[in-house]
Order: structure tokens, then sequence, then C-alpha cells
């Protein structure tokens, strides 16, 4: 009986060191599970490289009367299916990396990386208990905690384009995608779901028009 008293008294007490270490260090693990998925992603996006080869004067049409800018057409029928092209392989890559399935391609910083997150099944980051604390000398001690990632939902994708005046005589045109992650955040004392959109440039250009006459004069 009293085995069976005491069992149930080291039940409560871990249940309430649980308890207090959930509350206590949550908030600071949320903030740099938050950094650390983000800095994944944001790595994930400037290196993935175009699926195809960019035709940019499909991209962007000029049309001209003279040396005047009469229209500027965007493509974005094109633009959107290399959108869907760069969804798909990062969808891939994603899943990949999560089921341990992914190989690196070359020795580079980049490709050693995603090799060793595929090994761990997803972990991105581990994070010493001791910087939960908030405290610099204590930023190394304790067990560390795994921060993973789970996709639970299809990438999307949307196609920006703008125009704007650069100058006395010029117009900057851009048109980009925006790509627009979901994924889970799993650690030991919560999971959130994670949303962030990533700006992925397709082309940049300035184009020069006719100087106007009231400059001239």
């Amino acid at each position: 009986m009293k085995k069976r008293y005491l069992f149930i008294i080291i039940i409560v007490i871990l249940g309430v060191i649980l308890h207090f270490l959930s509350v206590s260090i949550t908030p600071m693990l949320k903030k740099i599970a938050t950094k650390e998925i983000d800095r994944f992603c944001q790595m994930v996006i400037n290196n993935t490289p175009f699926p195809v080869e960019l035709d940019h004067q499909e991209l962007i049409k000029v049309n001209r009367s003279g040396n005047e800018i009469s229209t500027i057409n965007f493509d974005t029928n094109y633009a959107s299916s290399i959108g869907a092209k760069i969804v798909n392989n990062l969808d891939e890559l994603f899943v990949s990396l999560e089921e341990g399935a992914y190989k690196k391609t070359d020795d580079t910083f980049y490709q050693r990386k995603l090799e060793e997150i595929s090994n761990n099944g997803g972990v991105i980051a581990s994070v010493p208990l001791g910087m939960m604390t908030d405290n610099p000398f204590l930023a190394e001690v304790g067990p560390k905690i795994k921060i993973r990632y789970k996709t639970i939902s299809a990438i999307t994708c949307t196609v920006n384009k703008e125009i704007k005046s650069y100058g006395v005589n010029h117009v900057m045109v851009s048109l980009s995608l925006t790509i627009k992650i979901k994924m889970m955040v799993l650690l030991p004392f919560y999971n959130e779901e994670f949303n962030k959109a990533y700006d992925y440039p397709l082309v940049i250009e300035i184009i020069e028009g006719e100087v106007p006459n009231w400059y001239q004069n």
C-alpha cells in the first residue's frame, strides 16, 4: 500500500514539474523554434534553382511607339507555370527530408545540412535547455530539445507584378513569386502551425523611355 502511495506521489510531482517547465519555457521555446524554422525555410528558398531556363523577353514584353513606351505586358501564365514547378520541387524536398530519404548531390554546406536534417528525420535544430532561461551563462547547459517540422499542406504560390517610375525617363518593372509555406513545428511541450511567405524574384528590369519635352526644355 505504501509503495502505491509513493508511486502516486512521484507521478504527481513529475506532473507538477512538467507543467512548470511547460509554462515557464514554452514562450522562449516558441520564439527560438519560429526563428529556426524561418531560417531553415529561407535557406531552402534561397538555394532552390529555377526549374527551367528563364526567357525574360517572354515574361515581360515592352511595346513602343517610337522611343516612347506604349504598353508593358506580363505573361503571368508563363510565370505561374514556373511557380508550379518550384512548388512541386519544394514539396518533394520537404517530404524527402521529413522521411529521411534525401541524399546530398554535392559536398557544399547546403547539401550537407540537408542530408543531416534528413538523417535526423526532419530535425532542423537542437537547442540546449539552458537557452530557455535567457541566461548567457546557462545557454549550453542541459539536455537538448529537438525542433522538428512536419508538412501538413501543399505549398502555394502567387504571381506579383509591379511597374514604377525610375528616374526621368525610365521605368522599373518586376515580376516575382510569393511562395507561402505552411508546416507544423513539433516540440516536446507544444506543437504549433508555422505560416510564412517568401518572395522569389523572377525578373527585374529597368526600361528606358523617351525623355519628356519639359525636361529637355
